[in-house]
């Protein structure tokens, strides 16, 4: 094994053992949760569906049925991170017949694993291009940030985005470092599987396009086709909800995402609808809730690239002038 998947390997598995031995709401875990149940059940009904239906399960009325969207009921998310709860809480189903009977903490293991695969990926991703303590350092980052740590309790999609989320992001850089095509459209496939998990996924597309056209001005043209149509083609496959009107269901979808009921918030001595928070909320939140030893440690690896790539632009310059 190489060394730099020892570190975030080892911290991984000492993450998930920390989760798992806290994960049951009846016992030492947090308590259950309003969108536990309603994640939980709609990933029950989809594995339920496809083990009585078999193949018919993609046939149009079938598909009506199974990806069915109420008109009084909360917008429908696309299927991925559903189909990733509802098989976790299979294996651990004590009635895996019954439509009407889950596990709340059979489907936590979900979260939990994607904790884990979270920080042996961060944490690898790192080693391999900035040193293997490098590496163990952003893992234990990961595994000791309060919240992602708090999140891995919870049936839910959260920690499922947030993985999909920096798969995607990291498949886009490990592509752009390759300098060929085809690894773009790997990172398309790793983009639509985000976008299938929450439609946040597609807030990736215009960072990413600026980042690219930035990168590699006009020879960005291909590498971005081939990842947006791997995309695309991803989110559309892995939902058969829009095979039957594919524009008309995806404009549906996008027009539903923000039609939800408001969250509030306590922020500066006051409560907040989500909506109507003060635009420093998220950065205020941010520095707050990650740890300062954290953040010090962020900013001193900002800091120490920065100089890192001034020294290697004068070095190329003095090369240059020196050729001259």
């Amino acid at each position: 094994m190489s060394r730099n998947f020892i570190g975030p390997l080892l911290i991984a598995l000492a993450a998930l053992a920390a989760v798992l031995t806290t994960i049951a709401p009846d016992g030492n875990g947090p308590g259950v949760t309003c969108d536990e149940p309603y994640h939980v059940f709609q990933g029950k009904q989809l594995v339920t569906a496809l083990r009585r239906q078999g193949p018919a399960f993609f046939l149009p009325e079938n598909i009506e049925r199974n990806f069915d969207w109420p008109l009084d009921g909360p917008p429908v998310q696309a299927p991925l991170g559903y189909w990733i709860l509802g098989w976790t809480n299979y294996l651990f189903d004590p009635a895996p017949d019954d439509p009407l009977a889950f596990s709340i903490s059979a489907a936590r293991f979900a979260p939990a694993a994607a904790f884990a695969l979270l920080i042996l990926m961060v944490g690898t991703w790192t080693s391999r291009r900035e040193g293997v303590l490098a590496g163990t350092v952003a893992a234990a980052a990961v595994a000791l940030t309060p919240r992602l740590f708090g999140h891995a309790h919870f049936a839910a999609l959260d920690m499922l985005t947030t993985l999909f989320f920096v798969a995607a992001v990291l498949a886009v850089a490990e592509a752009s470092r390759s300098g060929k095509t085809w690894p773009f459209a790997l990172a398309g496939v790793v983009w639509g599987a985000a976008m299938l998990v929450r439609l946040h996924g597609l807030l990736l597309a215009p960072p990413v396009i600026i980042w690219l056209v930035w990168r590699l001005r006009r020879r960005a043209v291909w590498p971005l086709s081939a990842w947006f149509a791997a995309g695309a083609a991803t989110f559309f496959v892995g939902w058969p909800w829009l095979w039957l009107d594919p524009l008309g269901r995806f404009q549906q979808y996008l027009a539903g995402g923000a039609d939800r009921l408001s969250l509030n918030v306590f922020y500066w001595g006051q409560i907040w609808a989500d909506r109507d928070v003060p635009w420093h909320y998220p950065w205020v939140m941010f520095a707050v809730t990650v740890p300062l030893g954290l953040l010090l440690l962020g900013m001193f690896g900002l800091w120490s690239e920065c100089v890192a790539g001034g020294l290697a632009r004068r070095g190329a310059h003095d090369t240059r002038e020196k050729s001259r």
